[in-house]
């Protein structure tokens, strides 16, 4: 496909019958697809949503009205799209004065993975930009996703890195910070929540700075709230702080070093 890997799918009767089944009984179908072809088919068969979003060529404006027609939204994993396509800069987020001193061993490790090259992979990130910024426009909810565990993401911290990738494809930063409250809450019929409003839960981030002017403020989190606790993260600060110090240790170490 278009990453270059060739591995086995789902024909277009499976796919068809599995969306059917899904909604019959009373589930959303959601596809993972790797180009344009595989997006189209998805969307004709009736999928709820899709899952990465396809850049080996310019979305076509008819699959944009198919979209907007059966009420798709797409969660384009722009971090790991981008890892691929290049250029790669989740290094950033190890750097990143807020965000790194949080990061455990495994959010480094996978931060510090990459895809491999492929000479057959026809993506673009020119593509993939301009497929994002077409969706926006055309009204095709998208909405914020990491796919973490892939390489080059972690659990948590990328998502600050998709938000910031979506900034670069066009989205506003309140168009970013809603993918990833509102608009996912509403995509996914969750009704209680995604928003702050009397009576719905309260999963709550409170940053320092105004995101609005800043996207990268996301990562200075001044507190989070689950269910209206408050997060202590002071236990964590300090595990990360032991786990930066390994991670420093092992990028000194020369490579034939046992």
């Amino acid at each position: 496909n278009s990453f270059g890997i060739d591995r086995p799918t789902l024909s277009p009767e499976m796919l068809k019958a599995s969306i059917e089944a899904a909604h019959a009984s009373e589930k959303m179908a959601v596809a993972h697809i790797g180009d344009a072809a595989g997006a189209q088919l998805a969307v004709e068969h009736g999928i709820n949503g899709l899952v990465h979003l396809f850049a080996n060529e310019k979305i076509n404006d008819d699959l944009l009205k198919l979209m907007v027609e059966h009420d798709v939204f797409v969660v384009p994993t722009t971090v790991v799209i981008q890892n691929i396509t290049g250029p790669v800069t989740v290094t950033t987020l190890i750097d990143d004065e807020h965000i790194g001193p949080l990061m455990l061993d495994t959010d480094l490790q996978g931060l510090s993975r990459s895809f491999p090259k492929r000479d057959t992979a026809t993506n673009s990130t020119e593509n993939l930009h301009y497929n994002i910024a077409a969706l926006e426009a055309a009204g095709v909810p998208v909405l914020a996703g990491t796919d973490a565990p892939n390489p080059g993401t972690t659990h948590g911290a990328s998502m600050h890195h998709e938000l910031e990738l979506l900034t670069t494809a066009g989205l506003t930063n309140a168009q970013a910070l809603a993918a990833a409250t509102s608009r996912a809450a509403d995509s996914f019929n969750l009704k209680d929540r995604g928003r702050i409003a009397p009576g719905w839960q309260a999963d709550l981030l409170l940053v320092q700075g105004n995101p609005l002017e800043d996207i990268k403020a996301t990562r200075h989190i001044a507190g989070v709230w689950k269910a209206g606790h408050e997060v202590d993260r002071e236990p964590r600060r300090k595990k990360a702080e032991k786990a930066r110090q390994r991670h420093a240790e092992k990028q000194e170490k020369p490579d034939d070093e046992p």
